[in-house]
C-alpha cells in the first residue's frame, strides 16, 4: 500500500518528538495534526520542517560531545619541542 506523504511527515515528527523527550500527548498530536493541516499544500520535501519548527520551542539540543580525546602532548626523548 502506498503511504502518503502526510503519513509519512506526520511519523517523522511524532518520531522526532518521542527520541528529543516529548510525550505524545494528544494535546501534542492535534497540535502536529493542525500544523500539517495548514501546511499541507507545501512541496513535499518542506513539509516536515514547516511541521516541526512549531513543535521544536523548549527542546534543547544535546551537548556536542569532543570530536577527540583531550591532547596530551609528549615527548618520546628525541629533543626538546
Amino acid at each position: 500500500m502506498y503511504t502518503t506523504v502526510a503519513e509519512f511527515t506526520l511519523r517523522r515528527v511524532l518520531a522526532w518528538l518521542h527520541w528529543a523527550g516529548r510525550e505524545p500527548t494528544p494535546e501534542l498530536q492535534a497540535a502536529v495534526l493542525r500544523t500539517m493541516a495548514d501546511n499541507i499544500g507545501a512541496p513535499a520535501d518542506e513539509l516536515f520542517d514547516l511541521c516541526l519548527q512549531p513543535q521544536r520551542v523548549g527542546i534543547e539540543p544535546p551537548p556536542i560531545a569532543p570530536a577527540t580525546p583531550p591532547l596530551r602532548r609528549g615527548s618520546i626523548g628525541y629533543g626538546d619541542y
